[in-house]
């Protein structure tokens, strides 16, 4: 079959993905993604391991399309945070993986089938979801991860400035790989979502007020709505 022409996702939205450390406000379409939900610490070995697993699923669905003519470029890891409700509490977390629009929830349970049957069983757990995030706030952060509460307070100003306020959850986008990259040098792109005049559905349907600034540096409260594709 001829091969057509390898899309880059992130080239084909660079709006979406264009940021500097000034926060900006953009316009988010709906966007599919393989998705793998948990909990843990930032960085722990819940994470690390749901990251390789969504990767692994993640290529043998690149390989698929591949096969079929269809390639696309694996686009950078992204993924939400929430932080626990309580002290004590654990962090919840959605690691994601943008993936074309065209694919299909069966190609996604196929590929992580295949994956699970080798292990790690976990790839089973990983599904196709449409995020609509809408207006938001964007800016680049360079450094730690653990630095970027200063990236945030900015971010709320600019929201301010234009007259909404930030409402989670707490969206990522991994730039750098931290395994090659020093914490100093680190380039992550954090999303966050303006508040609705309306309540707005949460990732399961529940209705959540505009988050508090206290809130958001937390990541309590999502305000995203996310589509499951069966």
């Amino acid at each position: 079959m001829a091969m057509s022409k390898r899309l880059d996702l992130v080239r084909a939205h660079h709006d979406e993905y264009d940021a500097a450390e000034e926060p900006r406000i953009v316009e988010i379409a709906p966007a599919r993604y393989l998705a793998l939900a948990g909990k843990g610490e930032p960085g722990g070995p819940e994470f690390q391991a749901a990251v390789a697993t969504l990767l692994k699923v993640a290529s043998a669905v690149r390989m698929d399309r591949r096969r079929e003519g269809h390639e696309f470029k694996m686009a950078p890891l992204e993924a939400l945070w929430w932080a626990p409700r309580r002290a004590g509490g654990a962090w919840s977390w959605e690691a994601l993986v943008r993936v074309p629009e065209q694919l299909g929830g069966r190609e996604v349970k196929e590929a992580a089938a295949r994956i699970a049957a080798r292990g790690p069983a976990e790839a089973k757990k990983v599904r196709l979801e449409t995020l609509e995030e809408g207006a938001c706030v964007q800016a680049l952060h360079v450094g730690p991860w653990a630095d970027e509460g200063a990236t945030v307070e900015r971010m709320a100003s600019a929201a301010h400035a234009g007259g909404g306020a930030l409402a989670g959850p707490h969206h990522e986008i991994y730039l750098s790989d931290p395994r090659r990259t020093a914490p100093a040098r680190l380039r992550t792109v954090l999303r966050l979502p303006l508040a609705r005049a309306r309540h707005a559905a949460g990732p399961r349907g529940r209705d959540r007020l505009p988050a508090t600034l206290r809130e958001l540096r937390a990541g309590t409260s999502p305000q995203h709505r996310a589509r499951e594709m069966r």
